[in-house]
């Protein structure tokens, strides 16, 4: 018997598709999050992704097991959120952020 999870790849396309990820159940729950990722994402954007099952990030060094994902559960591939760099200069990055004159403006 085949286990596998349902996968929905957010970042290039959306549908969902079945895919075999080991033949026990053992196997399924020792896999790594980081070993899924190589079996579903195409190498060029495996650093710009995550994935999540039941709306948490997954941690790559966990298993499968450790999330409680079982036989045909639900993974979902999303682009990883970067941070939003600040609109003044990095100096002031550990200050307050400055008061608005009008709607966009700061005061400086």
């Amino acid at each position: 018997m085949s286990f596998q999870i349902y996968f929905l790849d957010t970042v290039n396309r959306l549908e969902r598709r079945a895919v075999s990820v080991a033949n026990s159940e053992e196997e399924f729950r020792n896999t790594t999050v980081q070993e899924l990722k190589r079996k579903l994402i195409p190498e060029d954007q495996l650093e710009d992704s995550i994935l999540c099952c039941r709306l948490k990030p997954l941690e790559d060094d966990h298993t499968l097991g450790f999330y409680g994902i079982k036989h045909e559960g639900h993974i979902i591939a999303e682009r990883r959120r970067t941070s939003i760099s600040p609109i003044y200069p990095p100096s002031f990055e550990t200050h307050s952020v400055p008061k608005r004159k009008k709607k966009g403006q700061f005061l400086f």
